[in-house]
């Protein structure tokens, strides 16, 4: 059965990775990965883009006018 959101399916995502985690939201590990595995072909969860080149974590750098 795949994720009805997004927060859905990185949250079943995360339980299928960590134990702890799983245990924390509740749900059994094995829930949450038949989970994960239904959501792999889906797209629900897209990766990150990476930064754009010569930027610092994608947002460029600009100086401040001080007034000076």
């Amino acid at each position: 059965m795949p994720s009805k959101s997004p927060a859905q399916a990185r949250m079943m995502a995360a339980a299928a990775h960590d134990p702890g985690f799983a245990k924390k939201v509740g749900v059994p590990q094995k829930v949450a990965k038949e989970f994960n595995a239904a959501d792999a072909g889906t797209g629900i969860i897209k990766a990150k883009k990476p930064a754009r080149p010569g930027t610092r974590f994608g947002v460029k750098k600009t100086r401040r006018y001080t007034g000076r």
